[in-house]
């Protein structure tokens, strides 16, 4: 086989703070070490006009479609809903140097995170305007089609995977592939040290879908017990008062909030930490708690997202039930007062996230696209419509 040309395409400045951007970047890049032609197509390659969120949905995929025309890949792997235009062209044999492949990459899925969306609203944690509820309307169709038409389809998650099936989107199960993403080689490096602080860690965007609100309820709750436990809050994207403020004034000084930070600057911070507090209430995946099992810290976290696949509950990190911050708060204190059983968490931790690198997640990508390309794809093909 000649060289796989990939185009890459994701509708997200590539950002590399951010969980969903960084995972298509790094994506690409482990896929470029193992020989493939990758061409990355996101956000900031369209006029900015044609950014603005509300209109996007209908100009990416336009985009990305302009773009295998000019590019001629193999394969298009392109995420969310954005394949609806793409998808129209597999099968014509005016693209690409075999019959263009089509693959949704489900970074998270999008009606799963409707579904707590909207749970969010009746229990008044949430508002959501009639105009924004029409509007994700036509993203969720426009998902639903992505994945019914195309080729194939890759979860980071098994939960989406399910969600699919269940959905009667897909009945050929085995073009439907779990791929969790790798962790950065850093995360990987060196021991953990002991802190001599109990502190605990959360990394994430400052959001209600991340279980903020839990988790500040929570930290007081712990420093009730145990009044020296410090709490750290990296990649918040937001002003650092904005966090502070969530909290009671008497636990405002053991907080620290970093809103943006390097790999470098997360490394030092997990070295540092006790163990990580993620209770989300919806993820995609989660790369935040991969990366800090990685480092040696056991999680504290509810089984959503790639926590599912790969938390052992009582093992390698502790489950929670969503939305329960006395819980919560029970769970971290449990592993605090006991510094033998978080030891041995945070072996097996590491032990977990050892094997997942961006190499071993691209080298699965590879197996994924060649597999599609030697699936035939269905007779009956619908005319390319762009011109």
């Amino acid at each position: 086989m000649s060289q796989l040309r990939v185009l890459l395409a994701q509708p997200f400045k590539p950002d590399l703070t951010l969980g969903s951007p960084k995972a298509v970047v790094r994506l690409g890049d482990a896929l470029e070490r193992l020989g493939v032609d990758v061409h990355h197509m996101s956000l900031t390659d369209m006029s900015r006009p044609l950014r603005h969120p509300r209109l996007s949905i209908l100009s990416f995929p336009v985009a990305v479609a302009l773009a295998a025309r000019r590019i001629k890949p193999d394969i298009v792997d392109v995420a969310s809903g954005d394949a609806v235009v793409v998808n129209r062209m597999q099968g014509t044999g005016q693209v690409g140097r075999s019959e263009l492949r089509v693959m949704s990459r489900v970074l998270g899925m999008e009606h799963l995170a409707w579904r707590d969306t909207n749970s969010s609203v009746k229990l008044g944690e949430d508002r959501i305007s009639r105009r924004y509820r029409a509007w994700f309307a036509l993203r969720l169709k426009q998902v639903e089609s992505s994945i019914s038409h195309s080729a194939g389809v890759v979860c980071l998650a098994s939960a989406d995977k399910q969600f699919i099936l269940e959905s009667g989107w897909r009945r050929d199960t085995d073009s439907v592939f779990v791929i969790p993403p790798g962790v950065d080689s850093i995360f990987h490096a060196g021991a953990k040290p002991a802190p001599q602080t109990p502190r605990l860690f959360f990394l994430g965007g400052w959001t209600g879908r991340k279980g903020t609100a839990d988790l500040v309820a929570a930290f007081h709750l712990v420093r009730v017990k145990m009044p020296t436990t410090e709490l750290v809050v990296a990649g918040a994207h937001v002003p650092g008062d904005r966090v502070l403020g969530d909290f009671a004034s008497d636990d405002r000084r053991f907080v620290r909030v970093e809103p943006t930070v390097s790999e470098q600057r997360l490394r030092e911070l997990m070295a540092t930490s006790s163990l990580c507090v993620m209770p989300s209430r919806y993820e995609g995946f989660g790369m935040a708690f991969l990366e800090a099992m990685a480092a040696g810290l056991p999680v504290v976290g509810t089984a959503t997202g790639g926590m599912a696949d790969l938390i052992q509950d009582g093992l390698n990190g502790v489950f929670v039930p969503k939305r329960q911050p006395a819980a919560l708060a029970a769970a971290i204190l449990d592993l605090l007062i006991e510094p033998s059983r978080l030891d041995s968490m945070s072996d097996a931790a590491r032990a977990t996230a050892q094997p997942y690198s961006w190499d071993a997640c691209g080298q699965a990508t590879i197996r994924a696209y060649e597999e599609l390309i030697r699936t035939p794809l269905p007779g009956r093909h619908i005319r390319n419509l762009v011109t």
